[in-house]
């Protein structure tokens, strides 16, 4: 039983390494999945890509599928919650939020995100995109 156990560990590090490794272009095409496990799955582990994944997402949040937008909506959650460990990756994900919210028409979440993981450098780009919206 034991060893089978140790199997299973080794498989479960293992695929985890691998999906590691993955761009955003990869949590990109899993948020799109038809798969609705795929879906929550990439979401889920959506945080691994770091802050750079989130302007590559956004854009999903105008998809026309409830289910896609959905997904991608808890997607950039994922990634700032994980992003507000350090100081550094809270301003990447902070620059990644503003800039994502300049290319989509749905960019309320976005902006509320960036409301609680920026700081006191991303009130002025905060400000600004609230008098566009």
């Amino acid at each position: 039983m034991r060893a089978k156990l140790m199997i299973v560990c080794v498989t479960c590090l293992a695929g985890g390494a691998v999906w590691a490794q993955s761009s955003p272009q990869d949590l990109l095409k899993a948020l799109t999945s038809e798969d609705a496990a795929a879906r929550q799955a990439a979401f889920e582990t959506a945080a691994i890509y770091g802050p750079e994944a989130i302007v590559v997402i956004a854009p999903l949040l105008d998809n026309p599928s409830f289910e896609v937008e959905r997904t991608a909506k808890m997607a950039p959650e994922k990634i700032v919650g994980a992003a507000s460990a350090t100081e550094e990756t809270r301003v990447q994900a902070a620059r990644a939020l503003a800039i994502a919210a300049i290319s989509v028409k749905n960019r309320d979440w976005l902006l509320w995100l960036l409301s609680y993981t920026g700081g006191v450098e991303s009130q002025e780009a905060l400000l600004a995109l609230l008098d566009t919206a």
